[in-house]
């Protein structure tokens, strides 16, 4: 059986509680003072992108196209190995990932 959907944002997993939103809309909705008509929708942006975040993922490209590994670009990089599997889900998003050689 697949997990019901927030009723608010319809992104996340609702909550087993007689609401039926997320936790972060329930948050969001407790934040806002408990209006009658539910939860704000979400804010947009949230804490903006290093500068240098693109090009390391630009670089992440580069080295994974040259055969390196998650961990040998993560030291390379002087990131963890999570930072560069999340440069890596970047690249995919936008169709970049280079396929193993």
């Amino acid at each position: 059986m697949a997990a019901r959907k927030c009723r608010s944002c319809r992104k996340r997993p609702a909550a087993r509680k007689a609401s039926g939103w997320c936790r972060a809309c329930g948050d969001r909705w407790k934040r806002a003072g408990k209006p009658k008509e539910g939860p704000p929708p979400p804010g947009k942006g949230g804490r903006p992108r290093e500068a240098g975040t693109e090009k390391r993922v630009q670089r992440t490209r580069d080295l994974l196209a040259e055969g390196k590994g998650t961990m040998e670009i993560a030291r390379l990089l002087g990131v963890p190995g999570s930072t560069v599997t999340y440069y890596k889900h970047r690249l995919a998003e936008r169709g970049e990932l280079p396929v193993a050689a």
